[in-house]
C-alpha cells in the first residue's frame, strides 16, 4: 500500500499521478487541502506552495514560498521569492528573486518586478488607463479592446500596504511609497514619495510670503501652501482639481469680505521662486504632470510653447486623417474653413464667392496652394486670372 504523504503543495494531477483516481478523489471527499498545478507548470527545487493554490503555466524558481490560496497563471518568479496569501499575478508577470509580495496584493497582466522589492499588504498595481467592461459595440471587452500600459518597479523598491500605482508608472531603484499612497507618476531612483497623489519627501523646503495677501498665506517650492487665517501656527491647504486637471486654491480676498479667488497652484510657485524677465504668460509643467507643482518641474513659457510641450508629452493627441473632426469636411461644415471672394481685376467686382479655398479648387480646377497664396500675398497677386480675398477683408456694405 502508498503511503499517504500530507504534504500541502501536492496538486491534484500529483495525486492522480502518484495515489491513482480513486485515492484522489476520496482525499478531496475528506476536504483534504490540496492545491492546484497544471503540468505546464515548471517548479523548482525547494520551493513550495501551499494549500488551495492555483498555478497554471508558470516558471516557479528555486526555494520560492507560496502561502495558502494564490492565483498565479502565465507569470515568472525569481529563486527565493516570498508570496503570502490570497495574492493574484496574472500572465506575463516577471517577478525578480529575493522579493516580498504582501497578503491581498494584485499584480495583474504584464507588470514587472525586479529583485529584492518589498510590495506591502493589498498592493494594486493597474494596467489600463480607461478599464471598461464593455466595448462600443456593448460586448465584454477583448484584448484588442485596451491597450496594455504595465508598472515597472526597478530592484530594491519598497512600497508600504494598501498602495495603488497607475498604469505605465516606473517606480526606481531603492525608492519607497508610504502606505496608503497613489502613485500617479514616476518615481526617481532612491527618492521617498507618500501621500494620495504621491510626492516626494520634503527636503531644504524654503517658504516666501504670497504677494498680495498680507501675510494671510505662504507658499513653499515645493507646491504647498499655508494658511494662518484661522491658526497662528498655519495650516497646510489641500485645494482642489480644476476641470483641466491642474491643481488650485481658494484664497481669501483681503480687500472684499467673504470673497474667495481661485489661483493654480502652479503660477503662485512661479511668481515666487522663478524669474520671468522675458513676461512669458503662462507656466508650464516640464513632466506633464498637472499636479507636480514643484519650482524644479515649473518654467515660464510662451502660449505656443506652451502647445508644443502638451503635444510632445501626450497631454494634447495629434488626431489626422479619419480621427480629425473635420475628417471629409469641407466650406460651413468645416469649422477651420473661411469664405472667400474671386474678384475681376480689371473692373474689381466679385466675380464669385466661395465657402473654402478647397471649395474654389474644386470648382475652378486649379491648386489650392496657388489661391493660398494669392490671399496670403494680397495686393494685386492673381491666381488664374483672378484677385482673391478673404470674405471677412471686404468692407461692410451699408
Amino acid at each position: 500500500m502508498k503511503q499517504k504523504i500530507p504534504v500541502p503543495n501536492r496538486s491534484i494531477h500529483q495525486l492522480i499521478k502518484e495515489e491513482g483516481l480513486i485515492e484522489a478523489l476520496t482525499r478531496l471527499h475528506c476536504n483534504e487541502k490540496l492545491s492546484f498545478i497544471d503540468d505546464s507548470s515548471v517548479i523548482n527545487t525547494g520551493a513550495e506552495i501551499g494549500y488551495y493554490c492555483l498555478v497554471k503555466n508558470c516558471q516557479i524558481g528555486k526555494n520560492v514560498k507560496i502561502y495558502h490560496q494564490c492565483n498565479l497563471y502565465g507569470c515568472k518568479i525569481g529563486d527565493g521569492t516570498q508570496i503570502a496569501s490570497q495574492v493574484e499575478i496574472q500572465r506575463n508577470v516577471k517577478v525578480g528573486e529575493n522579493c516580498k509580495i504582501g497578503a491581498g496584493s494584485f499584480i495583474p497582466e504584464g507588470s514587472i518586478i525586479g529583485d529584492g522589492v518589498f510590495l506591502g499588504p493589498k498592493t494594486v498595481l493597474c494596467n489600463d488607463k480607461f478599464p471598461k467592461a464593455i466595448n462600443n459595440e456593448g460586448e465584454l471587452k477583448k484584448k484588442a479592446d485596451w491597450k496594455l500600459e504595465p508598472v515597472i518597479i526597478e530592484d530594491g523598491a519598497s512600497l508600504g500596504a494598501n498602495v495603488t500605482i497607475l498604469p505605465g508608472i516606473k517606480i526606481g531603484k531603492n525608492s519607497l511609497i508610504g502606505a496608503s499612497s497613489l502613485v500617479t507618476d514616476h518615481i526617481p531612483e532612491n527618492e521617498t514619495w507618500f501621500g494620495q497623489p504621491a510626492r516626494p519627501q520634503i527636503k531644504d523646503e524654503e517658504w516666501k510670503d504670497i504677494d498680495g495677501y498680507d501675510g494671510l498665506y505662504k507658499i513653499s517650492n515645493y507646491g504647498r501652501i499655508v494658511s494662518f487665517i484661522n491658526s497662528i501656527d498655519g495650516e497646510i491647504m489641500s485645494g482642489s482639481k480644476t476641470t483641466k486637471g491642474y491643481h488650485s486654491v481658494s484664497l481669501k480676498d483681503i480687500h472684499i469680505k467673504n470673497q474667495y479667488q481661485n489661483k493654480k497652484v502652479s503660477r503662485l510657485v512661479a511668481s515666487a521662486f522663478i524669474s520671468n524677465l522675458e513676461n512669458k504668460p503662462c507656466v508650464n509643467h516640464k513632466n506633464g504632470n498637472k499636479w507636480d507643482d514643484r519650482v524644479s518641474n515649473l518654467e515660464w513659457v510662451t502660449h505656443s510653447e506652451n502647445t508644443l510641450h502638451a503635444y510632445k508629452t501626450g497631454l494634447i493627441k495629434v488626431k489626422k486623417g479619419k480621427d480629425h473632426h473635420n475628417y471629409g469636411r469641407s466650406g460651413k461644415l468645416n469649422g477651420m474653413s473661411k469664405a472667400i471672394i474671386q474678384i475681376d481685376p480689371e473692373t474689381d467686382e466679385v466675380v464669385n464667392e466661395y465657402d473654402s479655398i478647397l471649395i474654389a479648387a474644386k470648382t475652378l480646377n486649379i491648386n489650392d496652394s496657388s489661391i493660398g497664396r494669392a490671399l496670403k500675398l494680397g495686393g494685386e497677386n492673381k491666381c488664374a486670372g483672378f484677385k482673391w480675398k478673404y470674405k471677412d477683408e471686404l468692407p461692410i456694405q451699408k
